[in-house]
């Protein structure tokens, strides 16, 4: 990261993790002001990749515990977590630093994205995960970022696996990007599933043409946007 004089000079992302064996990602603005997205790992894991000094508030999107499981400890460390207990869609909530709009998804849970926006950076960013298709009233402008979920491939998708019918599909993400005017400047690739997914040099070829530039989430990828 470019670092003078002790000030970041973009906005920072780090993959905690991503897939079934958990979901955490911490988004760092230009004065160091965090927010952390799921916090689906332990405590402990989570407690090495944030600083709470400067951790704004988490967001979950929902309870499966690949997203959640740190709920209760964070808010021990004094966090301020935002779930579907304490937030609706359609409604923006300021955390600190951040302002977080989320929408509705759609799931086996109630299911939040989130339209994330910065204070001190003007930069926006979409997530969505855990989610057959994406919120069709979700705005239709260049994001600076987005996290989408691209979870397996149609054609390699065990059809009496009902898990997949849960999440987002590679090809149904390819058709949502396609419909909209606006492409987002980066897009990540989040939560793939080890089962049925394209590797690396298919997703790139598949999503390249869909963005300026193209990330696939794994532990420990970190970005600036």
């Amino acid at each position: 990261y470019s670092i003078s004089k002790n000030i970041w000079t973009a906005m920072k992302i780090k993959v905690i993790s991503s897939g079934s064996d958990g979901n955490a990602y911490v988004i760092t603005d230009n004065k160091r002001k965090q927010l952390l997205v799921e916090c689906g790992l332990v405590i402990k894991k989570l407690l090495r990749e944030i600083d709470l000094n400067n951790l704004q508030g988490c967001i979950v999107s929902h309870e499966h515990k690949d997203h959640s499981i740190a709920t209760e400890n964070l808010r021990r460390f004094s966090v301020n977590v935002y779930d579907n207990t304490n937030m609706q869609a359609g409604k923006s909530y300021r955390i600190g630093d951040y302002r977080v709009f989320p929408i509705q998804s759609q799931h086996n849970v109630p299911c939040f994205g989130f339209i994330i926006s910065s204070v001190n950076e003007q930069k926006k960013i979409l997530f969505a995960t855990d989610t057959y298709e994406i919120d069709p009233h979700t705005p239709d402008i260049q994001y600076d970022l987005a996290m989408l979920e691209c979870n397996y491939s149609e054609p390699y998708a065990n059809k009496e696996d009902e898990g997949f019918y849960n999440h987002m599909s590679c090809e149904r993400l390819q058709n949502w990007l396609i419909s909209r005017q606006h492409k987002p400047k980066s897009l990540c690739l989040i939560h793939l599933s080890t089962r049925g997914n394209l590797g690396d040099t298919d997703l790139n070829a598949a999503f390249k043409q869909h963005c300026e530039r193209l990330y696939v989430a794994k532990k420990g990828l970190e970005f600036e946007i």
